[in-house]
């Protein structure tokens, strides 16, 4: 007889407690395991403190995706932790000095000689790096590829950030685009660890998003896509121009 699931503590969403129960990317005995920590537990505070200990104790082998070599990867930064991340890399200034560099990207009305200068700028600092500090990095499968190969900077569809289900869909993101074969690591498919206990809430278990019920009517019948998850990428591993992303509002 299979063990029933620890029941659902009251401050725990139903949302989030479903997708730890459904998540067949981490294995049953550990989706009961954590239930149970998170049952002991009073309160949301008290619950992520026993989600973070549970997890920090066991491994949780991967869920490989096995994507054709010729598969196409995206990745959707927000614009102020980019800058941040740049900023960091260079070891001085600030995310200001980040953000005039790329504002002199993005200005088509600039001679575009200037513009990729600035790009040139961009990409000797982040040359080597991973995009983010911290891995694995998310990334969604079949992103549409820019128009014009020899673009600066590509304009990239104002719903994305929607149906990614971002945390924070309306702003300004920077897009990369990656082939599989620049992942060095396994492609997986992301689990309730990986999304961590905040998200869970947002996060759609199976390795497809789930756009959220409020979004802009602008953006027509929304649908979920695709994701991965594996270690994080290079800045110059990128295929196509960099893409630029001003979000639609739902106001």
């Amino acid at each position: 007889m299979s063990a029933s699931p620890p029941p659902r503590p009251d401050w725990l969403s139903e949302v989030a407690y479903s997708n730890i129960l459904n998540d067949k990317a981490t294995p049953k005995r550990y989706r009961l395991g954590v239930l149970k920590a998170l049952s002991a537990c009073t309160s949301a505070s008290d619950g992520k403190a026993a989600f973070l200990a549970y997890f920090a104790k066991v491994t949780l082998a991967p869920k490989p995706q096995n994507l054709r070599g010729d598969a196409m990867l995206g990745h959707l930064y927000f614009s102020g932790g980019f800058y941040k991340r740049v900023a960091e890399l260079v070891g001085s200034g600030d995310e200001g000095d980040v953000e005039e560099t790329f504002n002199v990207i993005k200005n088509e009305a600039l001679p575009r000689r200037e513009r990729k200068k600035a790009l040139r700028k961009l990409e000797r600092a982040m040359h080597g790096h991973p995009i983010r500090a911290k891995s694995p990095i998310w990334l969604y499968r079949n992103p549409s590829l820019v128009k014009d190969p020899t673009a600066i900077l590509d304009s990239i569809d104002a719903c994305l950030p929607w149906s990614l289900a971002l945390p924070r869909p309306e702003g300004e993101f920077i897009h990369f685009a990656f082939p599989r074969t620049s992942v060095q690591d396994i492609c997986r498919t992301p689990n309730c660890n990986d999304t961590g206990f905040d998200q869970l809430d947002i996060w759609n278990h199976g390795g497809k998003t789930l756009p959220p019920k409020v979004y802009p009517k602008s953006c027509g019948a929304l649908s979920g896509l695709k994701e991965v998850v594996a270690t994080s990428v290079t800045y110059e591993q990128r295929t196509f121009s960099l893409g630029r992303c001003v979000s639609a509002s739902v106001t």
